[in-house]
């Protein structure tokens, strides 16, 4: 059992900013407690070792973690204050980081934080936090952890892995390879669907209790996608498709409104256009 541990210097800054928030009328300025935060974080990261065997690799896991709840903390310590959806989504992101480190899922948890990390990267640059950035989550690492535990594929493998995967869970893989468009082929319907997000909504709440076949498909294919190592040329376009169906989870409820919120409708077309998007960069047809 590893002995190492990671230094807490966020319990003081978490006291510091609850003291700051008691002792003063004006609330404090978000930027400047994500940067503080996402320093400390950094550092805590920084403290353990690369991930080059697996012990090392529990330490690194474990502090991926400590690093998250120092910063995820003090977003929830600004409470209402703030309403930005950027912050809301990292905020997300950091409470679903991976922590596993058990020796079958080592794989799967790498890939998925190369994903997370990216995302975070993003409400980073959105908010003007380039702290929080790729860089403070050490991606370098992850990558390197990932293509430590993975076979060497070269892209003919990982495309039939891909495809059988995609064979096994897509509900109309005869549309795709009729060269319907991801969407459309999702919901059964040809590429002149009036409105094809809004038709995906509706066929992801269950139907007679049963679970709807789109959805099925986005939880089992977005869960063994991490466990598929992408070749080298191809492995930034698969962090993308994984980070996309990460967005997809992040926004999507259990249970889908009747009548979504224009806000809502937003936010829904944005996660479907990116998951089609890195679906078609891929050009999976099952």
């Amino acid at each position: 059992m590893s002995l190492w541990r990671a230094p807490r210097p966020w319990i003081a800054a978490s006291l510091a900013l609850v003291m700051l928030v008691g002792c003063s009328e004006d609330p404090p300025d978000t930027n400047e407690v994500l940067a503080s935060a996402c320093t400390e974080a950094s550092d805590i990261l920084a403290e353990a070792p690369a991930p080059t065997d697996d012990g090392a690799r529990e330490d690194f896991v474990a502090a991926a973690g400590e690093a998250t709840e120092v910063v995820d903390e003090a977003i929830a310590g600004l409470g209402d204050q703030v309403d930005e959806q950027a912050l809301q989504d990292m905020s997300w992101q950091l409470a679903n980081f991976p922590r596993g480190t058990g020796e079958g899922e080592a794989l799967r948890v790498a890939h998925v934080a190369n994903a997370a990390i990216l995302r975070i990267d993003r409400f980073a640059e959105a908010l003007g936090v380039s702290e929080c950035g790729a860089a403070a989550w050490r991606p370098a690492e992850w990558r390197s952890l990932a293509d430590r535990l993975a076979d060497d594929v070269d892209e003919s493998t990982f495309r039939q892995r891909l495809d059988a995967l995609c064979a096994e869970t897509f509900p109309n893989p005869d549309m795709l390879a009729e060269g319907t468009p991801f969407l459309p082929a999702l919901i059964g319907e040809s590429e002149g669907a009036e409105d094809v997000n809004i038709a995906l909504l509706q066929r992801l709440n269950s139907l007679n209790n049963r679970p709807a076949d789109a959805g099925q498909f986005l939880r089992n294919f977005s869960d063994g996608l991490p466990e598929i190592a992408p070749s080298e040329d191809l492995a930034d376009q698969h962090t993308a498709l994984v980070a996309a169906f990460l967005g997809v989870e992040a926004v999507i409820p259990r249970v889908v409104p009747r009548n979504p919120s224009p806000e809502f409708r937003n936010r829904v077309d944005a996660v479907f256009e990116e998951l089609e998007r890195a679906w078609t960069d891929l050009d999976i047809t099952c």
